[in-house]
């Protein structure tokens, strides 16, 4: 690998190089290669290594300077808001995540693709999840498949709840729908697993499609 990349190297270029570099020699003074001017997924590389190092301060002082310019594109603040949003729940301020997130939620309105609202959503979700606010979790991942019905990862974490919650049939659900969607998922093997739980708690298992909800009322009469 080279040592230096050129500046007008396309985002992805940089980004594969960025990595590459930091993976093999952790050498932090590599993030003086990122400029200002580089795209948001860029300079974020840099972030999160300064959060990997403990410094989560500059990174946030990064960012902060960057919101504060004025006249910035909607879908760069919106972006700015996430990002710093995942920094202030790394640093287990919930609350100001949240306000990022909601704040940026407002800042796209009518603006953000439907996905990338998704996204937005699902991320709220995963906050709020941290203050225990259940219901508005749920609203929120049942906004972010509303919006993009092919979210594969908004179904993993809305089953999770569900499961937590102790609501089978429906995190049951989720998690097909899940594999369905991601069949070579991050998550794959966890949901596996626990539709194989909830299958043998509900007393479904290996029964053929359209015998399992009989299944259940017959296993819940036994009780």
């Amino acid at each position: 690998f080279p040592v230096t990349i050129a500046a007008n190297t396309s985002t992805q270029t940089r980004l594969l190089w960025l990595h590459c570099q930091l993976a093999m020699s952790r050498d932090p003074t590599l993030l003086k290669s990122i400029s200002p001017t580089d795209d948001l997924e860029v300079q974020a590389v840099g972030w999160w290594n300064q959060l990997q190092q403990g410094q989560s301060d500059p990174a946030l002082e990064t960012l902060n300077l960057h919101l504060h310019q004025p006249h910035a594109a909607a879908h760069r603040s919106v972006q700015l808001l996430s990002y710093r949003a995942s920094i202030y729940a790394s640093r287990f301020e919930y609350d100001l995540a949240v306000q990022d997130l909601e704040t940026a939620l407002q800042h796209g309105q009518a603006t953000l693709e439907a996905n990338v609202e998704a996204k937005l959503h699902k991320q709220l979700g995963d906050t709020l999840l941290l203050l225990y606010e259940w219901d508005r979790v749920l609203d929120h991942y049942n906004e972010a498949i509303s919006l993009s019905p092919a979210f594969a990862d908004a179904y993993w974490a809305r089953g999770m709840l569900y499961y937590t919650k102790g609501a089978s049939q429906s995190a049951l659900n989720d998690f097909h729908s899940y594999l369905r969607l991601s069949p070579s998922g991050y998550y794959n093997g966890v949901a596996q697993r626990a539709i194989e739980e909830i299958e043998r708690a509900l007393g479904i298992v290996n029964l053929p499609e359209g015998r399992c909800q009989t299944a259940i009322v017959f296993n819940l009469l036994r009780r």
